[in-house]
């Protein structure tokens, strides 16, 4: 979800371009407690964002707290033309992709929400054990579960993000688009492929 303030335009909507472009303009300017600010705008957002590629609370507040660090320390290198937001989510992203990178692939634990039910075949772990009478089928059901997560984790990075923003956040394609840094066709392009790729995945673990 996206974050909330009190400046409003002449139709009464949030100007969060406007808002944005002010505040980074006051810590180019040397008032450091705007960097408040913004983290107050934005920290439960990308805290949302991040926990989705790493899978660990501590962690993403960990890396959350480092995008904010690095917002500060390239501040002078943030151009007005661009959106402050596009800038900030492509400072989050890079630090999840060098996060990935740093360390080996991992099976996820559990599945927190499904794309959709087309896509992941995924079983409601919860409402199965309590429905079904035999264990076996319920390991069965978490190993498929992981097995598919996991898939979703192995996606290269620039498919994930599309995913994740649009898929799991809940933003739209124009939304996702400028969270990205890209057009919609583009967003609708990746996510297109990860689907299909997922999707591929998934016929090979049929018997």
């Amino acid at each position: 979800m996206m974050e909330a303030d009190s400046t409003l335009d002449v139709n009464g909507e949030v100007d969060r371009d406007e808002v944005d472009q002010a505040l980074i303009l006051r810590l180019q300017q040397g008032d450091d407690l705007a960097l408040n600010e913004i983290m107050a705008r934005y920290q439960q957002a990308l805290h949302s964002y991040v926990y989705r590629f790493v899978h660990d609370t501590d962690e993403a507040a960990d890396l959350v707290q480092e995008a904010f660090v690095r917002v500060y320390l390239k501040r002078s290198k943030y151009k007005p033309k661009g959106k402050f937001r596009t800038w900030l989510y492509t400072l989050t992203g890079n630090l999840c992709r060098d996060w990935i990178r740093s360390r080996k692939r991992r099976p996820l634990h559990y599945v927190e929400q499904i794309f959709d039910s087309q896509l992941s075949g995924n079983v409601d772990l919860d409402q199965m054990r309590k429905a079904s009478p035999d264990p076996a089928q319920v390991v069965m059901a978490e190993e498929k579960n992981a097995q598919i997560m996991q898939a979703i984790d192995s996606l290269p990075i620039d498919l994930k993000q599309a995913l994740v923003i649009f898929s799991l956040e809940g933003n739209t394609q124009e939304e996702a688009g400028i969270l990205l840094g890209c057009s919609i066709k583009a967003v609708e392009t990746r996510v297109y492929r990860a689907k299909k790729q997922l999707k591929k995945y998934l016929q090979s673990l049929e018997p």
